[in-house]
């Protein structure tokens, strides 16, 4: 190989220092960690998605209350998806839909809206 070969391939070829290239395994020691340090504060928005999904049911004009729940469902589903639980996230998703189109949540119910929150907090839960 000549010169501006070999020069080439030094500025072309990526560089990857094996200190810098972390595993699966160290990665998911890592989310696993986050996810123990940030459970209960998970359970406590589960705990603000449910006051504020309430104050909307019981008070249907109240749209702070669905803007704050549609808000707290969102976040929640995003969170969950990066943690890769998908179905934690799925809910999340519709409880977020359920705030977003007031029609669609008084014809929901506070049941659907009741089971979709009971097992969002049991999946947080089940999750160590």
């Amino acid at each position: 190989m000549g010169t501006v070969a070999v020069e080439r391939e030094r500025l072309f070829s990526p560089v990857v220092e094996p200190s810098a290239v972390e595993s699966q395994a160290d990665v998911e020691q890592k989310m696993n960690a986050l996810w123990t340090e940030h459970r209960p504060l998970l359970l406590q928005r589960v705990d603000m998605l449910e006051r504020e999904f309430w104050n909307w049911i019981r008070s249907p004009d109240e749209k702070a209350a669905a803007v704050i729940a549609r808000d707290l469902a969102h976040k929640m589903a995003g969170v969950l998806g990066t943690f890769g639980m998908k179905r934690g996230s799925m809910i999340a998703s519709s409880l977020e839909k359920i705030a977003g189109m007031p029609r669609h949540g008084q014809r929901a119910g506070a049941s659907t809206v009741y089971a979709l929150l009971s097992e969002l907090r049991s999946l947080i839960q089940a999750r160590r």
